[in-house]
């Protein structure tokens, strides 16, 4: 195809061409060419013919090495932990380079890139790169390297074709080490990367890749160790992690994004039930902070979004986490907390396509494999539901929702022997607060006792819950046991509608709380839910 017109121009060529080149040979000429009197072709036509063999030749080399690539239609890509060299290694420092990059390439809608937890677990994997595609699902991997030293730093990016295995943009960027470079620095990668990945990025899009975040380079560095501690999930890690947002914020005041750590650092802490560590600030403020310094900024929506979230403000929730991902199209933890909400609300149907995005962009993420495990079970669908439960368990052995979904999908599905061996073997990594908590998972076992006929068993948990004065967990247990009256009592003393409790009532335990959804009471009940969290 592309040695045609080669061909076709050579051959124009050839026509044009002086007569001494171009002549007819004479008829002696052709018998010294073919002594046994065979009559050859015209040398005019012997070279017009190899030109176009040779030029369809040149064609096919070319197409067949890289001169004519293929369209590109599928633009997820993983951008892999960069390493550290030289002697002065700043481990932090790089992955806050590499968390920047990820953040800038999640603003454009056209790619699909996978975030920060997952990919961090190839941080000290020795997997061939297309292994680690596979295993992300993506068409693309970037990786490269980060180096500072004294008052210089260099930054190496390579974008590979996972498919082939193939280098197809390298760069090499050394600055002085400023902010301003640095941002400088993966704005371009990232333009590069949207060059090579043949996308298009609009006004905005643009705004947020040329984003210079702050102009202090020690600011940064506080912000990109506090981020790393918060993604541990852990008290200790919130903790430590907000300290070093609010030294990120004495450093630069105008920080939007210290701004938005101090924010989901504060309601995660509450979220999990850990004490407040004494920080004045609140979160609504910190949120509230960071959007009046950037109201464009998609990070800060969504934690304000999840502000509303924890203090159960639904559609005032459901409006910021819709302009988080509208802002930031890969950010998975505004979807994950998008979908959620939806579940909340009862809008079960709605919180499918956000959660199997967030899936979809954090794919190693246990905690939102279980959340679609939970959507999944809301919407009736008991074998996805499972399928999501026993990945999220294999992400993370001893991840307590991750079982607690399992065994309750179990149930759900009539496998009430397996459905105890999974309860059972979480009891012991469950903290009477969390999520779930302890009362939670002693109910859903007593449940299952229950419905295999061992009332004892399940009387005895539920005497433990009633010494927790957990009344949602106990009018469950009292249900399952055929006792209505206790059930409605129980449920009757609900002061506060959480998580857990609203997204039983509504759509779990058919079984056992089918027959008394017809009960006015029951309908009362319903009401209360959907005012305790803003509807």
């Amino acid at each position: 195809i592309m040695g045609f017109p080669v061909a076709v121009v050579v051959a124009w060529a050839f026509e044009l061409a002086p007569e001494g080149v171009r002549r007819t040979p004479s008829a002696c000429e052709e018998r010294e060419a073919f002594p046994d009197g065979r009559s050859g072709l015209p040398a005019k036509t012997l070279v017009a013919l190899g030109l176009l063999v040779a030029a369809i030749a040149v064609g096919w080399f070319v197409m067949g090495n890289g001169g004519g690539e293929p369209e590109v239609t599928d633009r997820s890509i993983a951008v892999l932990p960069f390493e550290t060299l030289g002697q002065e290694e700043t481990t932090t420092f790089t992955d806050g380079v590499h968390g920047d990059l990820l953040t800038r390439l999640s603003h454009i809608s056209d790619l699909s890139v996978i975030s920060r937890t997952s990919v961090m677990r190839y941080r000290t994997s020795e997997k061939l790169l297309p292994a680690i595609a596979a295993e992300l699902g993506v068409a693309w991997v970037l990786h490269g390297e980060v180096q500072e030293t004294g008052d210089q730093v260099q930054v190496n990016a390579r974008l590979v074709n996972a498919g082939t295995d193939r280098q197809v943009w390298a760069e090499s960027y050394r600055r002085k080490l400023t902010a301003g470079n640095l941002f400088e620095i993966q704005a371009e990668i990232t333009r590069q990367i949207a060059r090579a990945l043949e996308t298009r990025l609009s006004p905005e899009e643009e705004r947020q890749v040329e984003r210079t975040p702050t102009e202090n380079l020690d600011a940064y560095r506080l912000y990109a160790q506090g981020r790393e501690l918060l993604d541990q999930r852990t008290e200790d890690g919130m903790r430590r992690a907000l300290d070093y947002f609010q030294r990120a914020i004495a450093q630069d005041s105008s920080y939007a994004l210290a701004w938005v750590g101090l924010a989901d650092g504060l309601s995660l802490l509450e979220f999990y039930n850990y004490p407040n560590p004494g920080i004045a600030l609140g979160a609504r403020q910190a949120a509230r902070r960071a959007l009046e310094l950037d109201p464009t900024l998609g990070e800060a929506h969504a934690s304000l979004g999840i502000v509303h979230s924890v203090r159960q403000e639904g559609p005032e929730a459901v409006l910021e986490l819709q302009r988080a991902v509208e802002l930031r199209p890969g950010y998975a933890e505004a979807h994950a907390w998008l979908g959620w909400m939806h579940v909340i609300l009862g809008r079960q149907e709605e919180a499918l396509e956000p959660m199997k995005r967030a899936a979809m962009l954090d794919p190693l993420a246990p905690a939102f494999r279980a959340y679609l495990a939970e959507a999944y079970l809301a919407n009736g669908r008991s074998r996805d539901a499972l399928r999501e439960a026993r990945r999220a368990r294999e992400i993370q052995p001893d991840y307590p929702l991750a079982h607690f979904m399992e065994g309750l999908v179990l149930y759900q599905l009539g496998m009430m022997a397996e459905a105890k061996a999974v309860l059972r073997d979480v009891l012991p990594f469950v903290r009477p607060r969390g999520t779930p908590s302890l009362s939670e998972v002693r109910a859903v076992l007593a449940v299952t006792h229950a419905a295999s006929g061992d009332s004892t068993a399940a009387r005895e948990l539920l005497a433990r819950i009633e010494e927790a004065n957990h009344p949602f967990s106990a009018g469950l247990v009292h249900a399952a046991l055929g006792e209505d009256e206790a059930a409605f009592d129980a449920f009757a003393r609900v002061s506060t509608w959480d998580s857990f409790s609203t997204e039983h009532f509504r759509y779990f335990f058919p079984d056992i709380l089918g027959p008394l959804r017809d009960d006015p009471r029951y309908q009362e009940l319903l009401r209360e839910v959907d005012r305790s969290w803003g509807l």
